[in-house]
């Protein structure tokens, strides 16, 4: 069976795919497999989503919408609410959110519901992938015993189960879903025969890992790297800061370093899912197994996690050194996405800046291209466009996201004060206007 997945039978299709949650991962596997031949059901609970992909304009950041239009246009691609429209699939590709509860702990509500929806569908033969962020052990323990019971049938035996974690750099337009190697892995040899030739007919690369537990150890690492690391400049930029040393050239000088060295560059801390989700899944399987902690990274969790407020009171700092009143000044913030090029605000420190600004009496105004909706967005905060103008009116404008449409360097020469947290100034100090 896993040497034939995906090839080509009646009418040229290769089979069904059902992909739970469309989402900004499930929506992009689900447009490459239809592009591939494919018969794709996308199934969300979402019915504001569902009708939005149906009309064609729910591509996010990285998936053209040109490519949702065509799959849709052949009927490829079918987005539904409707539980029944998953039944008879040969694949099914779970890609729900994994949030981190109150306490860090893993919250799997939605992978629980999603493999109950399968189980109720799971026909003998079929191929069963987790792309979501999971800790080590998860899908052999979780998803496997979970399947097992609302199915009747036996894992690695009467149906495939593996997993294979996305990853997806949202905004990255030059690695792509289908151009990035891609890890996949199987709870048994049969499993992951299939699964790797699943995902064969997706991607250009496939990497095969001996077991589930370390393919899921492998997507929190690589997130987790980026975690420590943003954290590891953000404090030295805290502590350069002190010592009057401008790290923004300390940095560019070690960039220069052809090996052993990885630039990483000071922000406002670490935002979207994956570098939360990752780290809080890491740190809690380690503390909820027989091994030390992990303290390098609920250090560096903690570090990221206190960055808003750093910047919170060096633009406080800034108004009141040259006479001014946090209480009244108005404040343009410069971007409200997790980081460039993206719309997601998912986890975002720059709208727990901005808010906590407003929070404190400024009247704040906020400017992102990106952007178009922002709930988690105080509601005394106005939307603008970042002009000259804008920026001159302001008493201050604050650097938080450093989007391609931003021109720094035009609308610096217009701001009063510059706060620029950054570094894309060259300084994080604030700055008087030329």
């Amino acid at each position: 069976m896993s040497h034939e997945l995906g090839s080509k039978g009646v009418h040229g299709h290769r089979g069904k795919v059902a992909v739970i949650g469309q989402g900004h991962i499930g929506l992009r596997v689900a447009v490459r497999a239809a592009e591939v031949g494919w018969s794709v059901v996308g199934y969300d609970i979402d019915e504001a989503r569902v009708k939005e992909l149906t009309s064609g304009l729910g591509a996010r950041d990285g998936l053209e919408t040109e490519r949702l239009s065509n799959v849709l246009d052949t009927g490829a691609y079918m987005p539904t609410f409707s539980k029944q429209d998953i039944s008879g699939f040969d694949v099914a590709v779970i890609a729900v959110p994994t949030p981190v509860g109150a306490d860090g702990s893993p919250e799997l509500s939605h992978i629980v519901d999603a493999v109950d929806l399968i189980g109720k569908y799971l026909k003998a033969g079929a191929v069963v992938s987790i792309e979501s962020s999971l800790y080590p052990g998860a899908t052999e323990g979780v998803v496997a015993s979970g399947l097992a019971y609302s199915s009747g049938k036996e894992p690695g035996v009467d149906f495939y189960l593996g997993y294979s974690p996305e990853r997806v750099d949202t905004g990255n337009r030059a690695y792509l879903f289908e151009n990035t190697p891609k890890i996949v892995s199987g709870i048994n040899d049969i499993s992951l025969d299939a699964i790797d030739s699943f995902y064969s007919t997706l991607v250009a690369k496939t990497v095969r890992v001996a077991g589930t537990p370390e393919a899921e150890l492998a997507k929190l690492m690589e997130n987790t790297f980026r975690q420590v690391n943003v954290a590891l400049v953000n404090e030295i930029a805290l502590a350069a800061g002190t010592l009057g040393i401008d790290v923004g050239e300390a940095l560019r000088a070690a960039e220069t370093k052809p090996f052993g060295y990885m630039g990483f560059h000071p922000g406002t801390g670490a935002g979207g899912h994956c570098l939360l989700s990752a780290s809080s899944y890491l740190s809690w399987s380690a503390r909820n197994g027989s091994g030390p902690p992990l303290r390098v990274v609920e250090a560096a969790m903690t570090v990221n996690s206190s960055m808003p407020g750093h910047i919170v009171q060096q633009i406080i700092n800034c108004i009141i050194s040259n006479d001014g009143h946090v209480e009244g000044s108005r404040i343009l913030v410069l971007g409200l996405a997790y980081k460039p090029g993206v719309s997601e605000v998912a986890n975002s420190p720059a709208v727990d800046i901005a808010n906590a600004l407003a929070n404190l009496g400024a009247q704040v105004s906020a400017a992102d291209p990106y952007v178009q909706e922002c709930p988690i967005l105080a509601d005394s905060i106005s939307r603008v466009e970042a002009t000259p103008q804008r920026c001159a009116e302001a008493d201050v404008v604050v650097l938080l996201v450093n989007h391609k449409e931003f021109d720094i360097g035009r609308l610096a020469e217009k701001c009063r004060l510059l706060v620029d947290p950054l570094y894309v100034t060259g300084s994080r100090n604030a700055l008087r206007a030329k």
